[in-house]
């Protein structure tokens, strides 16, 4: 469940996140910790936004869960005790982890107990969760849930967009060192954030040629355009999936028009199969 969890942050979240119509909400309020939530379904998953309260150690929910599950913690100190037992009564406690501002985990059997507490604040987890296992609720009679005020959502939302646009960025300053004057480069808009985005929508989906570079910013010709890109919004493309063929002129040579390139489609990487909907149950987990 961990690689799944880790696949959907690296590859689809941050695209997500920017769609706030698409995620619904509640507050978990029955029992502590208080939970805020968003979540949205993909395939057979579903992806769950939280900020996790404080609470006492021995006011916290131990609780099984009907899925297999896997979180990440973002923020903030968080304690876990773990159980393992059948049926809805709770076992002894076996064991307590505590992670501080980082961590993953997961519970991939039916008779995982925990429970969760964050220590001097706040705590931010993403959570994914799989198919409904064959158990019973182990948390009963609780009242109806809500949602979220949508200005709560809003602001969750955002700040989940943040976090996850700056670990992007800090990736992508390291990965795009390399960049230099003559290589080939094209916008990320999936990095960009919206201030970023102004004025440059013209040239998504363009290749553009480096004509020069200043630390972390970089010269980029689009076309007959010369712009100042920071490097965390570029693509560096592979010598696999620079423009073959180009066809300019004598006399435009340097116009570096793109229209005057032979219609060349980059290459896709194989990134993986990246559909919730045809990846393997983790019943073998059970």
């Amino acid at each position: 469940m961990i690689d799944k969890l880790q696949q959907i942050e690296d590859k689809m979240l941050l695209e997500l996140l920017v769609q706030p119509d698409k995620w619904n909400s509640l507050l978990i309020n029955y029992f502590p910790p208080i939970v805020e939530r968003c979540w949205i379904q993909i395939g057979n998953y579903r992806l769950m936004l939280h900020f996790i309260h404080e609470c006492k150690s021995e006011e916290a929910l131990f609780h099984t869960h009907r899925y297999p599950s896997a979180m990440h913690i973002l923020t903030g100190k968080y304690e876990m005790g773990l159980g393992f037992g059948a049926g809805d009564t709770p076992p002894e406690k076996m064991a307590t982890i505590v992670f501080d501002n980082g961590g993953y985990y997961d519970m991939t059997h039916i008779d995982g107990w925990h429970y969760v507490r964050p220590i001097g604040g706040p705590s931010a987890t993403v959570m994914l969760t799989g198919k409904l296992w064959d158990r019973e609720e182990t948390v009963k009679d609780f009242p109806p849930l809500g949602p979220l005020s949508i200005q709560k959502k809003l602001i969750m939302l955002q700040w989940f967009e943040e976090y996850y646009r700056n670990r992007v960025h800090a990736q992508k300053i390291v990965e795009n060192d390399k960049i230099k004057k003559g290589d080939w480069v094209k916008l990320d808009e999936t990095s960009m954030s919206k201030a970023d985005k102004r004025g440059m929508e013209k040239y998504f989906d363009i290749m553009g040629f480096v004509i020069g570079r200043d630390k972390n910013f970089i010269d980029v010709r689009f076309g007959s355009d010369r712009t100042k890109v920071h490097s965390r919004n570029l693509i560096f493309l592979h010598e696999d999936t620079k423009p073959k063929n180009l066809k300019i002129e004598a006399s435009k040579k340097d116009d570096m028009n793109p229209d005057n390139w032979d219609d060349d489609k980059l290459d896709k990487k194989d990134m993986g199969d990246m559909s919730p909907d045809l990846w393997p149950d983790d019943d073998e987990d059970l």
